[in-house]
Parts: structure tokens; C-alpha cells; sequence
């Protein structure tokens, strides 16, 4: 698997683990659920992989970790820039 969709793959699971995470208010977790349903679209064969549907992916992760968990984060102009959220996720 490239880069780009196992990328997509992580963010997809990231998503799903925080619209499950009881610690998150029900609405924050529904920001999550719709984001999941983007990132899961897009991690999906066929449409996996390709920049333009990782860059939007990472966009509606990133505005709803900022609305919700990390709001001091200037979040991330790049796919390749490092996901303090992921980070969290992929170290426990």
C-alpha cells in the first residue's frame, strides 16, 4: 500500500476511534462520525489514494480536531506535515 492511502487508512480509523470515544460530548463525536464518513469514502478501493482526496480528508480532520481537541493548533497546510491528534493515536 503507498503513502498517500495508507495515510487515508489511518485517519479513517482515527476518525472512527474518536466517534466512539466517550470521553467527546455527543456533538463532538458527530463531527467526528461525519468526518469518518468522508475519510472512510476516500480510503475505500477504488478512490484511494490520490493527493487531492488525501488533502481533503486531512482538511476536515484537521477543522474538526481544532474545533474540538486541539485549538492551539495551527494545523496542517500539507499531507505530509505531522498530525498531532494521529500521533497521539498511533503512541497509545
Amino acid at each position: 500500500m503507498d503513502w498517500i492511502r495508507k495515510h487515508l487508512f489511518d485517519l479513517t480509523n482515527l476518525c472512527r476511534d474518536c466517534k466512539e470515544n466517550p470521553a467527546l460530548t455527543t456533538s463532538q463525536r458527530e463531527v467526528f462520525a461525519e468526518t469518518y464518513l468522508t475519510t472512510a469514502l476516500y480510503s475505500s478501493l477504488p478512490r484511494a489514494g490520490g493527493t487531492r482526496n488525501v488533502a481533503v480528508a486531512v482538511t476536515k480532520l484537521c477543522d474538526a480536531c481544532q474545533s474540538i481537541i486541539h485549538r492551539e493548533c495551527p494545523g496542517r497546510s500539507d499531507w505530509k506535515q505531522t498530525c498531532q491528534l494521529l500521533h497521539e493515536h498511533m503512541s497509545r
